[in-house]
């Protein structure tokens, strides 16, 4: 799994590619408790790379919005593969996220 970060003001982009297993959802949180969150209002989560998607990196993208959700910022996870789109709006996501495939 690799992810990049960009922060630009008021909102931080982050791209994700490969594989978010058990092992590399640890490296997600770290990158995630890096994050400046205090002026950012919203978060874009690229998973167009992404392959899969395991229990613990969807925690990982639960605890982020834990931690984001108090300051009214907003969450959107774009570029989704059909079976992972599918996977988030079944465990009802889609009602923190904004979720969508890709195109």
């Amino acid at each position: 799994m690799n992810i990049k970060v960009n922060a630009q003001g008021y909102r931080i982009d982050i791209n994700i590619s490969g594989s978010v297993d058990q092992f590399s959802a640890k490296t997600l949180k770290t990158e995630f408790e890096k994050l400046q969150l205090s002026q950012v209002k919203e978060i874009i989560i690229n998973m167009d790379q992404v392959t899969y998607i395991g229990s613990a990196g969807v925690g990982k993208l639960l605890l982020l919005y834990k931690n984001f959700s108090a300051r009214d910022g907003k969450i959107s996870i774009i570029n989704l593969s059909e079976d992972i789109y599918d996977m988030l709006t079944n465990m009802e996501l889609g009602e923190i996220f904004n979720l969508t495939r890709k195109p």
